[in-house]
C-alpha cells in the first residue's frame, strides 16, 4: 500500500527509493521494486550489466545506493505500462543522482525513447559541456532545453516536467539551481518499448553514465506548484540537497 511520505506530495506513477526495494545477488542489484504500487519495478537480467548496491554511501548522504559503472555497461530497464504513458498529460520526472563521470559524446541519465533513434518519447543526457532535456527528438532545438552540464562529484536533483504546453528542465547542486523552459505542443509518441536507466541505447556502451542513484519519481503529469515543492523539499532534506 502507498504511504504518505510528504504532506502536499500526490502518488507517483513511479517511486524508486534507495532505502527500499533492492533484491542483490552477490553485491549486485537485480531488482528494484517500485514503491509506488503500480508495480513499475526496474531490472536487469543480465548479471554483468547490474548496478552495485552499497548499504551506506557517504556520497548520498550515507544512504543506500545503487552504483552504475559505464565501462562495465551498468543500466537498468522498466517495462512500458499504461501508467507510464505521457501522451494525455505530459509529465513530471525527479531524480536524485551522484554523477561520477559522463561516459562519452552523448552520456543518457534516463531516457523512454527508441532505442538509440531517440526521436519519440523523452530522455536527458549529456552531451559536450550541455545537457538537454528532450521531448520526442533529440537533436531538434525545437524539442529540447538546453543547460549547461551538471558538475560531476556531486548529489543533484534533476527535474524534468512538460505539460504538453511547456517543458521545464532544472538541476539542484551545490545550494545552486541551474533552470530553463522551451515551449513545445507538439506531437508525442509514447514509446513501446522499456525505460532505460543510466544508458541510453540497449547495449550501446557509447551512451552510458557512470554515477550513484538514490531516487527516481515519475508522474504521468506535470505537477502543480505546490505538489512540485513538496516533492522536491521531500528528495532535498532526504538525500540533503542544499
Amino acid at each position: 500500500m502507498f504511504h504518505t511520505y510528504q504532506s502536499g506530495s500526490p502518488r507517483p506513477n513511479l517511486r524508486l527509493e534507495s532505502t527500499s526495494g533492492f533484491t542483490t545477488v552477490s553485491g549486485l542489484i537485480s531488482n528494484w521494486a517500485d514503491q509506488s504500487g503500480y508495480g513499475n519495478n526496474a531490472f536487469q537480467n543480465t548479471t554483468s550489466y547490474r548496478p552495485t548496491y552499497a548499504a551506506s554511501d557517504a556520497s548520498m548522504n550515507n544512504l543506500p545506493s545503487a552504483t552504475f559503472s559505464a565501462g562495465g555497461d551498468d543500466s537498468m530497464q522498466i517495462t512500458g505500462s499504461s501508467s507510464l504513458n505521457f501522451s494525455t498529460n505530459g509529465f513530471s520526472i525527479y531524480i536524485v543522482a551522484n554523477i561520477q563521470s559522463w561516459f562519452s559524446t552523448y552520456s543518457m541519465l534516463m531516457q523512454h525513447s527508441n532505442g538509440s533513434t531517440w526521436t519519440q518519447g523523452w530522455g536527458m543526457f549529456v552531451t559536450g559541456s550541455q545537457m538537454r532535456f528532450f521531448v520526442q527528438n533529440w537533436n531538434n532545438s525545437a524539442n529540447y532545453v538546453s543547460l549547461t552540464a551538471p558538475l560531476t562529484g556531486y548529489r543533484t536533483l534533476f527535474k524534468f516536467t512538460w505539460n504538453k504546453t511547456v517543458m521545464n528542465a532544472s538541476y539542484r547542486q551545490n545550494s545552486t539551481t541551474t533552470s530553463g523552459t522551451k515551449n513545445y505542443s507538439g506531437a508525442y509518441t509514447n514509446p513501446t518499448e522499456a525505460l532505460e536507466i543510466m544508458r541510453g541505447g540497449f547495449g550501446a556502451t557509447s551512451y552510458d553514465t557512470s554515477g550513484k542513484l538514490g531516487a527516481i519519481f515519475m508522474y504521468n503529469r506535470a505537477l502543480n506548484s505546490s505538489e512540485d515543492g513538496a516533492i522536491q523539499n521531500y528528495l532535498k532534506s532526504k538525500y540533503n540537497i542544499a
